[in-house]
């Protein structure tokens, strides 16, 4: 009789299993139709496993696309769920190469539990070059698709990033940042596949290091003996005397918080400091009027030297120039300065002599 009992109940924890299976792996499957655009190419079928949970692993995932701009390669999944219904799907899903718009994430671990329409990021790490990355959060999956996200970066390359997402090419600037504890909010929008209601504070802390040569330290020297017949001209070069003879060569920190809010980020006070100088970084970029409005002072001694003013559009703003000791001050687009770092300080200095500066 008990025999009869156990292999009645085998049966139909078997039964159950299967339905269970059915039933997921249909809620799976119109999930990813229905909610993330997801294609998955794989060479080998899912293995499964039925008890003492319902598992389906498949280690040989050639490629996941998502929404067309996301690309995980040679991934392997394991996906269970526990017999009992409040039970959430656990998904685990690695791989040595996630492409996302240009952007090579590399050692890619995700750790998700999905219920309710509710989606947990429990934990996600990857790394960026040599910098590290860690996030969890969670995203609700219903009309409003609200998502909150916590977590830490370290030692993130803004040069690799900036120049990968076609953005700045800051050449000889090498500028790392680190972030604990970041914590942003906001609300899906699939329609452009972007974050809505941007909200959330990132405190920073980094690095920045430029270079500069014999030829250009040089050049500056000359530069200074010649501000007088140059008058017209001479905040120009007393700003980039004072910057290289103050920051390259010298390695600078950064600390201070990024505040998001909406569109909107603002800069709250961002200092960058090394043993000679210092400067502080207020203002904000504002990404759906295509506009920015930053100031930077400069201190050496803890006097003001310089105030550099950035005003319009973010990818070719208006620079002011102040000189605290002589309150000169004169303003050049950004593209022009930018020429002056790419094609070197003794260009600029022969164009000073022949008077040509509208050519540059």
């Amino acid at each position: 009789m008990k025999k009869n009992i156990y292999i009645f109940f085998l049966i139909f924890i078997i039964i159950i299993s299967i339905c269970f299976f059915f039933i997921f792996n249909y809620n799976i499957e119109n999930y990813i139709e229905k909610k993330l655009d997801i294609e998955i190419e794989k060479s080998r079928d899912y293995n499964i496993k039925l008890w003492p949970s319902i598992k389906i692993s498949n280690n040989k995932i050639d490629l996941i696309k998502f929404k067309k701009k996301t690309f995980i390669n040679d991934s392997n999944i394991e996906i269970t769920k526990e017999f009992n219904l409040t039970a959430p799907f656990k998904i685990n899903l690695n791989s040595p190469l996630v492409t996302y718009k240009g952007l090579d994430f590399t050692n890619f671990f995700i750790n998700l539990e999905y219920l309710n329409n509710q989606l947990k990021i429990k934990n996600l790490s990857t790394e960026f070059d040599n910098g590290k990355i860690l996030i969890n959060g969670e995203t609700k999956l219903d009309d409003l698709q609200s998502l909150d996200l916590f977590g830490n970066i370290k030692n993130i390359s803004i040069n690799n990033l900036l120049r990968k997402l076609e953005l700045y090419d800051l050449g000889r600037y090498n500028i790392q940042l680190s972030s604990n504890n970041f914590e942003i909010s906001g609300i899906l929008n699939n329609k452009n596949n972007s974050i809505n209601n941007l909200k959330g504070i990132i405190p920073i802390k980094g690095s920045l290091f430029f270079s500069s040569n014999d030829n250009e330290r040089f050049s500056i020297a000359l530069l200074n003996l010649l501000i007088d017949k140059i008058s017209d001209l001479s905040i120009i070069a007393y700003a980039l005397e004072y910057i290289i003879s103050n920051y390259a060569d010298i390695p600078s920190d950064i600390i201070g918080n990024l505040y998001l809010e909406n569109e909107i980020i603002l800069f709250d006070k961002i200092i960058i400091v090394n043993e000679f100088s210092s400067s502080i970084i207020t203002g904000k970029i504002n990404y759906k009027e295509d506009k920015l409005n930053i100031k930077i002072d400069l201190k050496t001694n803890n006097k003001n030297k310089l105030e550099i003013s950035l005003d319009g559009k973010i990818n070719n703003p208006f620079i002011l120039i102040k000189n605290q000791d002589n309150l000169v001050n004169t303003s050049f687009k950004f593209e022009e300065i930018n020429e002056i770092f790419k094609n070197g300080i003794n260009k600029y200095i022969e164009l000073l002599l022949n008077n040509d500066w509208d050519n540059y």
